[in-house]
């Protein structure tokens, strides 16, 4: 015979629980129909509601792939920087080549940045926020100095 359960509201701090009650008579329409061995069940606090009162879980929000960044830097934005430098033509192995030197150059600024801010902080206060200042003295300790910024 199966068993129908019915809930009944216990206030929680975070998580609304609920105590159930189990009979066994034929239970109305608005009771819950569980098979469960355990007389407390945690209500799952991503539950929603739509207009008519149907309870159900929400459709899982899609999460965006992080892939290669460095992608990102597109080909129109490599012509207008080569442009700037006064280049009329450019192959098109130049890209890939100018993205890979641009990551490591990136990478190498952000190792120094890192450097700095870890060397400027007071033990148990590590800063996680960088400053235009840590990024002024990453480049002076890479030998190349930045006026106006800090």
């Amino acid at each position: 015979m199966m068993q129908y359960i019915k809930p009944l509201p216990i206030s929680s701090s975070c998580y609304s629980t609920t105590r159930l009650q189990i009979t066994s008579t034929s239970p109305p329409d608005h009771l819950c129909k569980l098979s469960v061995d355990t007389d407390l069940v945690t209500m799952d606090p991503r539950l929603v509601t739509d207009r008519r009162g149907k309870r159900f879980l929400p459709k899982k929000r899609f999460r965006k792939i992080l892939r290669n960044n460095i992608d990102g830097i597109t080909r129109p934005s490599l012509r207008r920087l080569a442009r700037r430098g006064g280049v009329i033509r450019i192959s098109a192995d130049v890209y890939p080549e100018v993205r890979k030197t641009v990551k490591n150059r990136l990478t190498e600024i952000i190792r120094q940045i890192l450097l700095v801010m870890e060397s400027s902080t007071t033990p148990g206060h590590e800063r996680k926020v960088v400053r235009t200042t840590d990024v002024v003295f990453a480049l002076n300790r890479m030998g190349h100095t930045l006026y106006g910024f800090g």
